[in-house]
């Protein structure tokens, strides 16, 4: 969801993008419900790590991203805190990059469906609602590897969390940014990915 105002700056700045990126797999090395539950999905996530984990050692980049969508366990409950923090950490360990930005999760919302059937204050999320936890394991992890943690829900929330800001609808869907509003935040992204 961030690759089109990444690609922005990449292009601005002269730099080679590679997105490394497969649907219902965390960056982390874990499994979660989401491929789990589809044929063949946990096998896929599972080949896919060692996959990337080797290309991205291979390039050795001079920035590497990491963001991933916080997912539950293939059993359907919710994975813990620690064990969230652990899983980033092994990547951030394993991985080799100059430098290395971990790109928070944003936060949930009921998304344009909501706005269909109701008004933006009864669309609006809270800002620090529990499934937002997963932002201090992985801030946590980063921390512990050296590396830098953005926290991106200020760019969505005051006191709540709104699906509207400005004129912009801010989702595309529950869980990701759509792209006008991706490219609205082009500058405090790029600014806070130190490009």
């Amino acid at each position: 969801m961030w690759f089109d105002a990444i690609d922005d700056l990449a292009i601005r700045d002269g730099w080679k993008l590679v997105l490394l990126s497969k649907g219902a797999c965390a960056a982390s090395p874990i499994v979660g419900f989401l491929a789990a539950s589809t044929a063949g999905g946990a096998r896929a996530c599972k080949a896919w790590h060692p996959y990337v984990l080797k290309r991205i050692n291979a390039l050795d980049p001079e920035l590497l991203i990491v963001t991933q969508e916080v997912y539950a366990q293939p059993d359907g409950a919710q994975y813990t805190n620690g064990q969230w923090r652990r899983a980033l950490a092994k990547l951030l360990r394993e991985v080799h990059a100059k430098r290395t930005v971990v790109l928070g999760n944003i936060p949930l919302s009921f998304g344009p469906s909501c706005l269909e059937r109701s008004t933006v204050t009864g669309c609006s999320t809270q800002r620090d609602a529990p499934a937002y936890r997963f932002t201090v394991a992985e801030q946590a992890a980063a921390q512990a590897s050296g590396d830098q943690y953005v926290r991106t829900t200020p760019w969505f929330c005051a006191a709540r969390c709104s699906p509207i800001i400005g004129h912009f609808n801010v989702y595309f869907d529950e869980a990701h940014v759509g792209l006008g509003y991706t490219e609205y935040l082009e500058g405090v992204l790029g600014q806070a990915l130190g490009l």
